[in-house]
């Protein structure tokens, strides 16, 4: 019988997680960090997050708490830039906050990471 492969995709990937303090974004956070992914997880409940990411770490993966809203684009622009500067990539962006990541707030996201020729997966939950 032959072994069966799986794919690597997250193995050496960085995302970033809004609303990773609890839920689903907690529930991502997780999984790609056991699958080998740096996760950046952001939230406004901050305290929250830091436990989420300590827990993380403590497991064994890479992870990075940062208290962000959202709904302030700026924000948004400096925790990508943060997360690039830091780890040289971004592979993934999952938006799981009630409020989606508005045009004004992807366009900078996408500016901003264009000039390093990612490729960025963004997902709005």
């Amino acid at each position: 019988m032959e072994e069966k492969k799986e794919l690597h995709i997250y193995d050496g990937a960085t995302a970033i997680i809004t609303s990773g303090a609890s839920g689903i974004g907690q529930a991502i956070a997780k999984e790609l960090a056991k699958k080998g992914c740096e996760v950046v997880l952001a939230d406004r409940q901050f305290e929250l997050v830091q436990k989420v990411a300590a827990g993380i770490r403590a497991a064994g993966g890479k992870a990075t708490a940062v208290k962000l809203d959202v709904t302030d684009h700026p924000a948004v622009e400096q925790v990508v830039r943060d997360t690039v500067v830091r780890t040289g990539r971004l592979d993934y962006m999952f938006n799981n906050s009630k409020t989606p990541l508005s045009n004004i707030a992807v366009k900078h996201i996408c500016h901003y990471i264009k000039p390093y020729k990612f490729s960025v997966h963004l997902v709005n939950y």
